[in-house]
């Protein structure tokens, strides 16, 4: 029988961590082999190795990668050949999971495609799309934890995520309409709610049935603004300053602490957003079955219509962040002026626990911010 590998490709915030985190882990079955050269997400492997040009990507650079890039195109190719010989040797259908291939480029699917069908593989594409509103509240969030300080949804830099008609037809393109089944990503209809169990319960791959996987990255509303005013008003901070700074990843972990209420974007703000998005609905519910405009639900008082709003902060958030830094209670309860003070804080709290090697990373990252700001003065 020849063997088959499953392509999870995302979209964008529809569980793929969970289903990433299970398989790698997990779960384990003499069927399948899970190849993500070496780490559970395979999206920084599978670019490296098939995309164009991926050495001039932002996915590569922000890595903060002191190596060179053919290192690790090397490194990426044995790990993921290792993975998928092995799978084909032992008459095991792979699986892979990256979100990358939702934003690729069609000519770098074509790449993957090929080389897994040199390989001896029949290729089977799942993909998630979410319905437009939460969606759009979690990928936001999600930019801010990458480093955006503006209250703005769909540019330029967001790459492909919204872009469901042009994604799925460069998917149907190259693997073939009968290859590529498409899930809406609604965990209310999921065995379970859990999204791991339909993706297994899809492939034919048993799960157990005291295991669910429900991994929440979200941050509240508060953590949320904190990490907003962070990237608007740090040196350090915002998404035009590459690489990340360090301790950015341990600096979410931590606000996760901060509790209240969930983060979502008013509906007016979304209004004109969900009008661009008429024409990629007409052309899913034929396509596909199904559309990914739900009625919106009742917004409420903490729902995110300006920036003001982001600007705006309890003053639980800003006891939480005074104790958690050692600091007076900033006493201004909004503003720019509001949002500086709260930024030099949650820097304070960026750097506990920093390593000799990060700071000096930082070092370099703040000379290279003031040799930015002198040349833009100029």
């Amino acid at each position: 029988m020849k063997s088959i590998c499953f392509l999870h490709v995302g979209a964008n915030k529809t569980g793929s961590t969970s289903i990433q985190q299970a398989l790698f882990f997990d779960l384990r079955d003499p069927g399948f082999q899970y190849v993500g050269g070496g780490r559970p997400n395979g999206s920084f492997a599978i670019s490296t190795v098939f995309n164009p040009s991926p050495e001039n990507e932002r996915f590569f650079h922000r890595s903060g990668a002191a190596v060179r890039f053919e290192d690790y195109r090397r490194r990426f190719a044995r790990q993921l050949d290792r993975g998928w010989t092995r799978a084909v040797r032992q008459g095991r259908h792979a699986i892979v999971s990256s979100e990358a291939c939702w934003q690729s480029s069609r000519q770098g699917l074509f790449n993957l495609r090929d080389h897994l069908a040199g390989l001896g593989f029949e290729v089977r594409v799942l993909a998630y799309v979410r319905p437009w509103l939460p969606w759009a509240s979690s990928v936001f969030q999600q930019m801010v934890k990458s480093g955006r300080g503006r209250l703005a949804l769909g540019l330029a830099e967001d790459g492909h995520i919204f872009a469901v008609r042009e994604r799925l037809e460069d998917l149907f393109a190259v693997f073939g309409r009968a290859h590529v089944a498409v899930y809406r990503f609604s965990p209310v209809d999921f065995p379970e709610r859990c999204v791991v169990r339909h993706f297994c319960g899809q492939i034919g791959m048993p799960v157990p049935a005291d295991r669910t996987w429900r991994l929440n990255e979200s941050l509240s509303l508060p953590a949320t603004q904190l990490l907003y005013a962070f990237h608007r008003c740090s040196d350090l901070g915002g998404e035009g300053r590459l690489p990340r700074p360090p301790g950015l990843q341990r600096l979410v972990v931590r606000l996760r602490g901060l509790r209240g209420p969930a983060f979502r974007l008013h509906s007016s703000f979304l209004s004109d957003w969900l009008v661009d998005r008429r024409r990629d609905d007409e052309w899913l519910a034929p396509n596909v079955g199904f559309s990914l405009a739900d009625a919106p639900p009742p917004d409420d008082e903490h729902s995110v219509e300006t920036e003001a709003d982001l600007l705006r902060f309890a003053p639980e958030t800003r006891e939480w962040i005074a104790e958690r830094v050692g600091q007076p209670v900033v006493r201004l309860p909004d503003g720019d002026a509001a949002a500086g003070a709260l930024a030099d804080q949650v820097d304070l709290l960026r750097r506990k626990g920093l390593t000799p090697r990060e700071r000096v990373v930082e070092l370099r990252h703040g000379i290279r911010n003031a040799w930015i700001r002198r040349r833009d003065a100029c």
